[in-house]
């Protein structure tokens, strides 16, 4: 048996020894870091794994307007009043066997005329994505990773926007194989020309998964460039709402800072839900708490958010008979809404209260 006698051992371009060694012959190894950075909490995307979907688990769309159907954080973009028919869904189909994935299947055929897109959306708020530092001259490059599954092979498009849509840059991917699941890398390069940044709680980076665009909105690749035009594919984009039953597949979505894609980093089903509620948050009546009859022939109660939401959300009552009451974020700074004899008021970043005739 050989024995190599070292003090202390390191990569050739290491600044520091990752293992050393003691007098003693005992050994210290240094937790090493995943693309300069740490090793959890690398991925900045929110419900990547597709594990949470409040709202539903299948939803049939039919015309087109900019929503979030049924996975949570995944808006489905209808650009230049663009209709189309699909159904969204959450599936038990995963790259890795045991998860969770965002599906969209056509249900009737269209082509898109000028300016009008089919997107699948993501957005960042500004103070998630810092760390990148984007618009500075410590700016990092990231890595953009995600599996995606189809019937339809070719040429797909990818568009990065920062600040909005004012800076943006347009990539694309192949699928190769039809019904396979297949991973795939965007590398994003580093931008640190100075820009002004949004609010901390704004749309700081957003990701456009083009399904289907108009003759208008074709252009070649590029990198990043500063235009106030947005929504564009590349060259040789894939209608995906050519046929009935054409469908697409996204699952284990990572963004990270670093130029190496690492291994997608699952969090628990609570922390994923937690990180989902700042947006979304679906109530029953049965959970307002704080209750109490007035004078006024009213019963009141108040209900305190699982967590603090992005904005001041709309309430929306679904259901005035049961008083099932559903608080979604937006941009709206207060609200009041009457259906029946249900109703709400009072809404905050925090909690909003709810009243019913007696």
């Amino acid at each position: 048996m050989s024995t190599l006698k070292v003090d202390a051992i390191r990569h050739n371009s290491a600044t520091s020894d990752a293992i050393t060694t003691a007098a003693d012959g005992t050994c210290t190894a240094q937790l090493a870091s995943v693309n300069g950075g740490q090793l959890s909490h690398r991925n900045m995307i929110i419900n990547g794994g597709m594990m949470i979907s409040q709202r539903a688990s299948s939803l049939a769309i039919t015309g087109g307007s900019n929503s979030y159907p049924v996975l949570d954080r995944y808006m489905a973009v209808a650009n230049s009043s663009m209709s189309y028919n699909v159904t969204i869904s959450q599936e038990a189909d995963n790259p890795d066997g045991l998860g969770k994935s965002f599906k969209s299947l056509t249900t009737s055929a269209k082509t898109p005329s000028g300016s009008e897109n089919y997107i699948i959306r993501q957005r960042l708020e500004e103070q998630d994505i810092r760390g990148v530092g984007f618009g500075t001259s410590a700016c990092k490059k990231s890595t953009l990773t995600f599996w995606v599954k189809s019937n339809k092979t070719g040429t797909y498009s990818v568009m990065i926007y920062l600040a909005g849509f004012a800076i943006n840059l347009l990539t694309t991917y192949t699928i190769s194989a039809q019904n396979t699941w297949e991973k795939k890398t965007i590398s994003i390069p580093v931008y640190t020309t100075s820009y002004t940044h949004p609010g901390d709680n704004a749309a700081g980076f957003t990701c456009d998964w083009h399904l289907s665009s108009g003759p208008d909105d074709i252009v070649s690749p590029h990198s990043w460039q500063t235009s106030a035009t947005n929504a564009r594919a590349a060259t040789g984009q894939v209608n995906i709402l050519d046929a009935v039953n054409n469908y697409w597949q996204l699952a284990n979505v990572q963004y990270e800072v670093g130029e190496v894609s690492t291994p997608f980093e699952y969090r628990s089903f609570g922390d994923e839900l937690r990180r989902c509620q700042r947006y979304f948050q679906q109530v029953t009546s049965s959970v307002l708490s704080s209750g109490y009859g007035s004078a006024d022939g009213y019963s009141r109660g108040s209900h305190i958010y699982a967590t603090e939401m992005r904005a001041t959300p709309t309430l929306t009552i679904t259901e005035t008979s049961s008083g099932n009451l559903i608080a979604q974020g937006g941009n709206q700074q207060g609200f009041y809404a009457t259906f029946g004899g249900l109703s709400g008021t009072g809404a905050s970043l925090f909690n909003f209260t709810a009243s019913a005739e007696l």
